[in-house]
């Protein structure tokens, strides 16, 4: 179960995922998304309320921030749980996103 919250911004698109971020719930997050609203602006993703991680949540984040670029901004990943930081650099991922500790 997930929940997601997308709010605009003047200067930034805001996204927050709270629950799951998994296989079981990857493609119903992304069929959220509106290419526009990923593409206009820079984009800021919480990951505060992440509860459950796996490679599918690590593969979305990474086209969400692909899409993001291509269009000339920037996507920025923040409020990222330690769990989620020990996957990063597990996977060696860490140097694919922006990341910072706070919103």
């Amino acid at each position: 179960m997930y929940k997601l919250d997308l709010t605009p911004s003047e200067h930034c698109n805001h996204i927050s995922i709270s629950g799951d971020l998994s296989i079981y719930t990857v493609a119903d997050i992304y069929n959220e998304l509106s290419l526009d609203f990923l593409s206009n602006k820079n984009i800021n993703i919480n990951l505060e309320n992440i509860t459950d991680f796996d490679t599918a949540g690590a593969q979305l984040l990474v086209l969400l921030t692909n899409k993001v670029q291509q269009s000339g901004h920037s996507c920025e990943l923040n409020n990222i749980n330690q769990a989620i930081k020990d996957y990063f650099n597990l996977f060696q991922l860490t140097q694919l996103f922006q990341l910072t500790e706070t919103g």
